[in-house]
């Protein structure tokens, strides 16, 4: 089997990523993100995750190469990741009680095949209705920061969803259902178990 590399530096991409059975590899892609806000979101995560896949392929040709990326839209709006504190107040206070799509493209790079395949997989996640104490007491804990959307369905802001629709993994950062089959479609045996990660928990009630 070729080596495979997964184009990130996220923790909780490659604990996902383990999920799948298979030796890989984590490497910085490096890439750059840009685009234009006047396209659609499932273009640009497709393009993101593409951008990322060929700067690693670049320096790693033989390798098979995935690269993802995911953003929460609200509306028409694409939710990106607080970098203080009254940014991720504004935002938890935007989805209060309403539905918003998280979506994640993924690019499979196969250098022997000459195949690029890019993908994108969409989950919808529905917001309770919480007060203001609520939301200053989760921002409070740090966690909404550096999150898309503002919040971690894996950690503490899950007491913030009411239910989600589709792919629980995908809110996380990626869908490894969708990307295992992906990979056994260029003949990469993957497990097919796709559960959590041993350390994403739901949190307790309290």
């Amino acid at each position: 089997m070729k080596h495979i590399i997964l184009a990130t530096t996220s923790p909780r991409r490659i604990s996902l990523f383990k999920l799948l059975g298979i030796p890989f590899r984590a490497v910085d892609s490096r890439y750059r993100e840009h685009f234009s806000k006047q396209i659609p979101p499932e273009k640009i995560v497709r393009q993101l995750s593409r951008g990322k896949a060929t700067a690693v392929s670049r320096r790693h040709p033989n390798a098979i190469v995935i690269g993802a990326d995911t953003v929460v839209v609200y509306g028409k709006r694409i939710l990106g990741k607080p970098k203080a504190k009254y940014k991720a107040i504004a935002m938890l206070r935007m989805l209060n009680g309403k539905k918003a799509s998280v979506i994640t493209g993924i690019t499979v790079i196969v250098p022997q095949r000459a195949k690029i395949n890019s993908q994108t997989v969409t989950t919808r996640v529905f917001m309770k209705q919480y007060d203001e104490d609520t939301i200053r007491n989760y921002v409070a804990t740090g966690e909404p920061l550096d999150k898309a959307g503002a919040f971690a369905i894996q950690g503490h802001g899950r007491r913030l969803v009411k239910k989600v629709v589709g792919d629980f993994n995908n809110v996380v950062g990626l869908p490894v259902k969708t990307l295992g089959k992906m990979l056994k479609q260029f003949g990469v045996p993957v497990v097919p178990f796709y559960g959590r990660p041993p350390n994403i928990t739901k949190p307790r009630k309290r």
